[in-house]
């Protein structure tokens, strides 16, 4: 079975992720390219989705909200991840198991909680771990104020303090030390400079 490639494009908040990700299926071939998110991507996890970001999350463990996300990751590889990529899909995801590492365990300072979270990754994924991370590399005071010009449609993780998105932004990095396949690409230029890097990185995939 010749299966396609999974690609995940994550990054700090702000770094133009979900533009990238709509811009790329302008630049795709369409009948190539499935495209998830996370947390979400189908019809349970979406449900999963609307609790992990809830207000009433806030108070949650990080333990806990460790297990809403890969609960909601194994439901979206189940039931759109894997069935494309075995179809000979190749898929592309915005957020997946990166930003778990660099939002809980790096961001809420939970680094005790390194070998349980690559104990829980290689539980659920399996041989279905990503082929490539792009990481979309903006300084996080930059991606800040990007969030704060946003319409609306803030999430409990986007207000939080400086410090926090300081250490997300070192856990990427600290991510990229643990796996392979993992390229960071500079963020602080137009989308459509972007998206043509991104291109050519998916290209060569």
């Amino acid at each position: 079975m010749n299966l396609g490639k999974f690609i995940v494009i994550d990054g700090v908040d702000g770094a133009g992720k979900t533009l990238s990700c709509d811009l790329l299926k302008e630049k795709l071939p369409k009948g190539d390219f499935v495209f998830t998110r996370e947390p979400g991507g189908a019809p349970f996890a979406e449900k999963i989705r609307e609790l992990f970001l809830s207000e009433s999350a806030k108070d949650s463990s990080v333990e806990t909200q460790l297990a809403l996300a890969f609960a909601a990751r194994h439901d979206n590889l189940q039931n759109r991840i894997v069935p494309a990529l075995r179809s000979g899909k190749n898929v592309i995801s915005d957020r997946f198991d990166s930003s778990s590492f660099a939002f809980q365990v790096w961001g809420q300072e939970r680094k005790d909680l390194r070998d349980f979270f690559f104990e829980i990754r290689e539980t659920y994924l399996k041989e279905y771990k990503p082929d490539k991370y792009i990481f979309l590399d903006l300084d996080f005071n930059e991606g800040l104020r990007r969030i704060s010009e946003k319409n609306g449609g803030l999430n409990r993780f986007d207000e939080e303090s400086k410090e926090f998105h300081k250490r997300v932004a070192q856990g990427y990095r600290e991510f990229a030390q643990e796996v392979e396949n993992v390229e960071f690409l500079d963020s602080n230029r137009t989308p459509d400079m972007v998206v043509e890097d991104l291109v050519k990185v998916i290209d060569k995939s």
